[in-house]
């Protein structure tokens, strides 16, 4: 395989890890998660170094330039499933509810629902946890800074 061609496979690696690092990012600013990132960029750099130090650095910059920009669009696509989230938590519950009058018990995975489950990500793992037990159900999604949880027998709740 072209040394040209080890750095665009570096570079898709690089945009895919940015995007899961966006998608499951936790605090404020998080830089420090963009520092794995930066090896697939130095690796391209110093096998494209032959072909000239500018060339190099131009294909080291765009992978490093196309990482954070799918950081952001991870970033987006986290806050846009979180918040929906928060929207239509409660038709999840509705659903569990259908679920049981049918079959008589809770689901053991949200999965066997029979629609498609809101604030889902592209990566795992997913912002929504479900937990069956003999009795009932837990539901919860969090990012940072509140907890979101809700039971079979209490609507969702926020907590810090």
């Amino acid at each position: 395989m072209s040394k040209p061609a080890i750095a665009s496979l570096l570079t898709v690696f690089a945009m895919a890890l940015g995007y899961w690092l966006g998608e499951h990012h936790f605090s404020a600013l998080p830089v420090w998660q963009l520092l794995p990132v930066c090896a697939p960029a130095a690796v391209s750099f110093f096998l494209l170094r032959g072909a000239g130090v500018r060339t190099g650095a131009l294909v080291a910059g765009c992978c490093l330039a196309a990482t954070v920009f799918a950081w952001l669009i991870g970033s987006r696509s986290a806050t846009a499933a979180f918040n929906q989230c928060v929207a239509d938590g409660e038709g999840i519950r509705v659903q569990l509810a259908a679920y049981r009058q049918q079959h008589g018990h809770y689901p053991s995975q949200l999965r066997q629902l029979d629609s498609d489950l809101p604030c889902q990500l592209f990566f795992p793992p997913q912002f929504l946890h479900y937990s069956a037990h003999a009795n009932g159900y837990v539901l919860s999604f969090s990012d940072a800074f509140v907890v979101h949880r809700a039971t079979d027998t209490e609507a969702f709740w926020a907590s810090k």
